[in-house]
C-alpha cells in the first residue's frame, strides 16, 4: 500500500515538473517553430490622408504624415491568451529606414524610431504616425506613379515574432507647367504697305507633354490693324527637338491713304496645359510685340482721285453752263 502511494506521489510530482517545464519552454521554443503557440507582429504603412493629392515638383521639402498600423496575430495549435497577457503593453521600438526612392525625389524620415507598445489584445491594432519630408525635381514625370520603399523592423517580444519587411508607398507627381517664351524679335519698324511676322520660340521645360494655347489680346490691336497667330502647339517633354516649337504672330498695319506714324504694342496670351487633359492648366503669361508703322500709304488714292475728278467735272460743267448763258 505504501509502495503504491509512493509511486502515485512520484508520478504526480513528475507530472507537475513536466507541465511546468512545458509552460516555460513553450514561449521560447514553440512560438518560433509555429507548432503550438505562434504570435506574429504585422505592420501596415500608408499615407495618413488616403486621398493623397499629386505632389507639385520644384517646391521646398514638404512634410507629409505616414500612418503605421501595428497588429499582433495568432497562429499555431494553441494561442492561449494567458500567455499573451504576460507581454501586452510591453514597450517595443519600431525602426523605419528608407531603402528605395525615385531618382527625381528627395525623401527623408523626420525620425527613424517609433516608440510603441504591444497591443492589448491579439488581432487589435495600434496606430502610430511618423512624418516624412518629400520634394520632387522638375523632371518628375507628370502623373506617373512614384514608389518609396521603407524597411520596417519590429523586434521579437517573448513569444511574439517580430516583423522585418520592406513596405512600399506610392504617389503621383503633379503636372508642372513651365515654359520658356522667347520672341526672336521684339520690335519692328515697317511701312503702312507692309506685313510683318514675329517668330516666337516656345520651349517646354516642364515635366509633361504640353499643349500651349495662344490668344491675341485684341484690346491692344489699334483700329484698322489686324493680327493673327497659331491657335495652339504641342510640345514634347525632354530635351529633344519636339520640346521646342516656333509660332508666328503676323501683323497687318492700317493701310489708309496718307502719311502714317502709328505704334502698336500687341500682347499675346500664352497658356500651357497638360496635353492629355487640357483642363489641367498651368499659369498663363503674356508676351508683347512692338510694331511701328511709318510712311505714306497710297492705298485708297483711287477714291481720292475719283472724288477730285468728279469735282473737276462739276466745275467744268458749271463753267460751260455759265459761258453759254453769258452769250
Amino acid at each position: 500500500m505504501k509502495k503504491n502511494f509512493r509511486a502515485i506521489k512520484a508520478s504526480f510530482i513528475f507530472g507537475i515538473f513536466l507541465i511546468s517545464s512545458f509552460s516555460v519552454l513553450t514561449p521560447m521554443i514553440s512560438a518560433r517553430q509555429g507548432v503550438f503557440i505562434n504570435f506574429s507582429s504585422v505592420a501596415i504603412l500608408d499615407w495618413e490622408n488616403a486621398s493623397q493629392q499629386p505632389i507639385i515638383p520644384l517646391q521646398q521639402l514638404e512634410k507629409y504624415t505616414l500612418k503605421l498600423e501595428y497588429t499582433v496575430i495568432r497562429g499555431g495549435l494553441f494561442g492561449e491568451n494567458f500567455i499573451y497577457l504576460l507581454y501586452q503593453n510591453r514597450r517595443v521600438n519600431i525602426r523605419l529606414d528608407i531603402v528605395d526612392t525615385p531618382e527625381w525625389a528627395t525623401v527623408s524620415l523626420v525620425k527613424n524610431v517609433i516608440p510603441a507598445n504591444v497591443p492589448e489584445k491579439v488581432g487589435t491594432s495600434k496606430i502610430y504616425t511618423v512624418d516624412i519630408d518629400l520634394s520632387l525635381k522638375d523632371d518628375a514625370p507628370a502623373f506617373q506613379r512614384g514608389t518609396i520603399g521603407i524597411h520596417v523592423e519590429i523586434p521579437d517580444v517573448g513569444p511574439i515574432q517580430g516583423f522585418d519587411q520592406t513596405l512600399y508607398l506610392t504617389f503621383n507627381p503633379a503636372y508642372l507647367a513651365l515654359l520658356d517664351v522667347n520672341p526672336k524679335i521684339n520690335s519692328r519698324v515697317i511701312g503702312p504697305m507692309d506685313v510683318t511676322s514675329f517668330p516666337i520660340d516656345i520651349t517646354n521645360q516642364g515635366n509633361g507633354r504640353t499643349k500651349v494655347f495662344f490668344e491675341i489680346d485684341y484690346s491692344t490691336v489699334p483700329p484698322g490693324w489686324s493680327a493673327v497667330i497659331d491657335d495652339s502647339a504641342i510640345l514634347e517633354v525632354g530635351s529633344g527637338s519636339g520640346s521646342t516649337r516656333t509660332v508666328y504672330l503676323t501683323v497687318y498695319p492700317s493701310k489708309g491713304f496718307g502719311y502714317h506714324d502709328d505704334i502698336a504694342n500687341i500682347r499675346v496670351k500664352v497658356t500651357p496645359t497638360w496635353a492629355d487633359d487640357p483642363l489641367i492648366q498651368g499659369k498663363y503669361e503674356y508676351t508683347t510685340l512692338n510694331v511701328q508703322s511709318r510712311g505714306i500709304s497710297v492705298i485708297g488714292i483711287e477714291v481720292v482721285l475719283s472724288v477730285i475728278a468728279f469735282i473737276a467735272l462739276i466745275i467744268v460743267g458749271i463753267y460751260l453752263i455759265y459761258k453759254r448763258f453769258k452769250k
